[in-house]
């Protein structure tokens, strides 16, 4: 595993000073990240990497209810050895929803090793250098930190943090993130000037990749993750068909729901035994395309997501 703020001192040196003289204000068993600034929730993350505090991100809309409840399942159940807890799946917002249906919380942890593993995998995935411009979005209820800033900040690459407005692109990205609804925010006229994009876990029609294209855009990266993984599981060059990266297995189960095994898994739910099974089911439904000429499989495509069968506090 490589230590990552080690590799952010000798590639950022400035910010990882700054990073040590703020470490206190997270020092602690944990630390409940919260800001309307969408960088801040990246600079929590390395201040608790630092001091070995666990990193809780979550919305600044949380309600004081609600983060008692978490500080109270944070103190009964925390391992020690875990690094972040995401609050997934929707879990985190306003009063009447902030438990998602069930009125419970899903908590996933990840301990340093599925950190630092999916961190070095993804940034050798996508060839980050110096000389890339990212685009970056910092959602707090989600990985995105983990697929776009700190991979860019380990590796050098120049980064923007703001939201994505395709009419005032001003340099050429190399990387950026792509959903459908960033598509239809294009009115048609904007050159994407050959920039790679990358898309997240929504799911994406040949129309998407049509509007991409035929303003201009480069690569078509598409993944497929989730919060239990840190970093893409299946990922596809211009192709809406997904095939597993290095290190990932991956398997459809008579059910039709997607399984794999990762060194990128998380340690379990907070509040739950440890996930300890070679082979985790996601709550996915995918499906192969098998090749008319070779009958091999040529990927698999998302399908829908099944909201059953989580474990939750």
């Amino acid at each position: 595993m490589i230590d990552l703020f080690k590799v952010l001192s000798d590639i950022r040196p400035n910010v990882a000073e700054h990073i040590r003289d703020t470490a206190h204000q997270v020092d602690g068993e944990f630390h409940i990240s919260k800001s309307t600034e969408r960088f801040d929730y990246a600079l929590d993350f390395w201040r608790c990497y630092y001091t070995d505090t666990a990193y809780v991100p979550v919305s600044p809309k949380i309600d004081e209810a609600t983060e008692l409840f978490l500080i109270e399942q944070l103190t009964l159940n925390l391992w020690d050895d875990t690094l972040i807890v995401f609050p997934t799946s929707g879990t985190i917002g306003n009063q009447t929803d902030d438990r998602g249906q069930d009125g419970q919380f899903k908590l996933v942890c990840h301990g340093y090793d599925s950190i630092e593993w999916g961190v070095d995998r993804i940034i050798k995935l996508y060839e980050y250098d110096e000389k890339d411009v990212m685009y970056c979005c910092e959602l707090p209820n989600s990985i995105a930190t983990f697929l776009f800033t700190i991979p860019a900040m380990v590796s050098g690459v120049h980064g923007h943090v703001n939201k994505f407005d395709p009419n005032k692109v001003d340099s050429k990205f190399n990387i950026i993130p792509m959903t459908p609804k960033m598509l239809e925010m294009s009115d048609g006229k904007v050159d994407f000037n050959n920039m790679t994009t990358m898309v997240g876990g929504d799911p994406v029609e040949k129309e998407h990749v049509d509007i991409w294209k035929n303003q201009g855009g480069g690569l078509f990266w598409h993944n497929y993750g989730f919060t239990e993984c840190i970093m893409p599981l299946l990922v596809g060059r211009n192709s809406e068909w997904l095939d597993p990266h290095d290190d990932v297995q991956v398997r459809i189960n008579d059910d039709g729901f997607l399984e794999v095994k990762s060194p990128g898994l998380f340690q379990g739910y907070l509040g739950f035994d440890r996930f300890e099974d070679d082979w985790f089911t996601t709550n996915d439904l995918f499906r192969t395309e098998i090749d008319e000429k070779t009958h091999l499989s040529k990927g698999y495509k998302f399908i829908k997501s099944v909201k059953s069968g989580v474990h939750h506090i």
